[in-house]
């Protein structure tokens, strides 16, 4: 086994796990972002809503997944202004809430370019 230090991460085994979880997690963001580019009309939104959001928290431990961030802003634009937020109840409040979730997107994709090149 190879491990260098006694955290949980420490050690070959469990970073092979968690590559295994990063890497769904890409092949299913590609797959939203594939299966709403075909659709957009009839594509539900609360998942690429979902598929935004969990690679924003993930995106601090793949460069992969911060690769996906900008796709999914773009996503989240069209999606801001689509038939699918006419659908809800009270179609300003969640077009705000995209708009309020695509700020914080904008934040984490500003936050890996300052990570990529510090100045």
């Amino acid at each position: 086994m190879g491990s260098w230090a006694y955290g949980p991460l420490d050690n070959d085994v469990a970073l092979d796990w968690v590559d295994g979880i990063l890497g769904k997690v890409v092949d299913d963001t590609n797959q939203v972002l594939q299966q709403w580019q075909d659709d957009v009309n009839n594509f539900e939104g609360e998942l690429l809503r979902a598929a935004a959001e969990v690679c924003k928290q993930m995106a601090p431990l793949s460069p992969e997944i911060v690769a996906l961030l900008p796709q999914l802003h773009q996503a989240l634009e069209t999606l801001s202004t689509s038939e699918w937020v006419d659908r809800w109840d009270d179609p300003p409040k969640v077009a705000a809430a995209i708009r309020s979730q695509m700020a914080r997107l904008q934040t984490a994709i500003q936050a890996s370019r300052l990570k990529e090149d510090p100045l």
